[in-house]
């Protein structure tokens, strides 16, 4: 068993509760299998912000959503096509997000 622990803050240090989590691929090339994914760690927290991990490293990859997203708790996450994953809050909203 591979055992990793970090402690997810937010913009002024504090300790962020984690709400939802989820794995995404970045990068690699759907036509070409010798082209690897990167993997992302993605937690919503309740700050309201996505936060994006490289795995598994932890080595912090950026921050979204924190004033461009929703509105209120990010409670659920999943993996969409390609690079792509959604966020669900409890402001009613689902998101579409995409790494470039």
């Amino acid at each position: 068993v591979l055992q990793l622990s970090h402690q997810v803050t937010n913009k002024i240090s504090q300790p962020s509760g984690i709400t939802a989590i989820a794995i995404v691929a970045e990068g690699g090339n759907p036509a070409d299998a010798s082209v690897p994914n990167d993997f992302v760690l993605v937690t919503a927290c309740d700050d309201n912000a996505l936060k994006l991990w490289r795995c598994p490293t932890f080595d912090k990859r950026g921050i979204i959503a924190q004033s461009a997203g929703h509105s209120d708790v990010v409670r659920c996450l999943a993996k969409g096509p390609g690079n792509s994953f959604f966020s669900g809050s409890m402001d009613h909203t689902i998101m579409v997000w995409e790494f470039m």
